[in-house]
């Protein structure tokens, strides 16, 4: 079973804070961003694994 959970990112005045193209609220991409990922993989047994990827962020989602 695969679970995941997605917090507030805080495009604009959060974590991520992406450098917006109109001065006011449009992101294409063209500033490339990035975040930091992290997974907590729980087995069966209830023992668990983290690890933490760092992955570009792309416009047109959410």
């Amino acid at each position: 079973m695969f679970v995941g959970f997605l917090h507030h990112a805080g495009l604009r005045h959060g974590p991520l804070a992406v450098r917006v193209e109109n001065g006011r609220n449009r992101w294409t991409g063209k500033h490339p961003a990035h975040t930091r990922l992290r997974l907590v993989i729980t087995f069966s047994d209830r023992s668990q694994v983290t690890t933490s990827l760092k992955v570009p962020l792309e416009p047109g989602w959410g």
